[in-house]
């Protein structure tokens, strides 16, 4: 299957530094605070990798995350690798420009082509995986600029 349709990015000017923003954004453990669906994390002792947790609903479940890029002031991103940590599932980023006195976020979404080697391992799950990467791809689409309006309260809050 043709991945290369899931995937987003949407950006929003932020009146704060590009190393305060960053600083917000690679501390997991305070994502709940602007994402609709995550809720947190802890990293693993060597910050190398950690687990997030996350929330739609009364559904709840945990995905182990890689840490690719953690350049303070410039980006932060992160590889889910899903509940096992076995397969590189989906990108997540945040690029931080200096603009204007603040920071121009990009905060980006992308499917890899191992999801679908995770999906076949799953037992009976409820839907195709194109059902499934559909709904993936509505959630990021609304969730995104809702977790960036949410990041630049937080920001500019101090």
């Amino acid at each position: 299957m043709d991945l290369s349709g899931y995937r987003h990015s949407v950006s929003l000017a932020i009146d704060a530094s590009p190393e305060a923003v960053y600083d917000l954004v690679a501390d997991i453990s305070r994502m709940g605070e602007w994402s609709p669906v995550a809720t947190g994390g802890r990293y693993d002792e060597d910050r190398a990798w950690f687990t997030g947790m996350n929330a739609i609903g009364d559904h709840t479940w945990e995905t182990r995350c890689r840490v690719d890029r953690a350049d303070r002031g410039r980006a932060f991103v992160f590889m889910n690798h899903g509940a096992s940590g076995n397969h590189e599932m989906v990108r997540w980023g945040f690029t931080l420009d200096a603009a204007d006195g603040g920071t121009l976020v990009t905060q980006t979404w992308e499917v890899l082509p191992s999801y679908e080697d995770s999906f076949a391992e799953e037992e009976a799950p409820g839907m195709t995986l194109e059902q499934r990467l559909d709904l993936m791809q509505e959630m990021a689409s609304s969730g995104m600029p809702e977790t960036l309006k949410n990041l630049k309260k937080v920001a500019e809050a101090g």
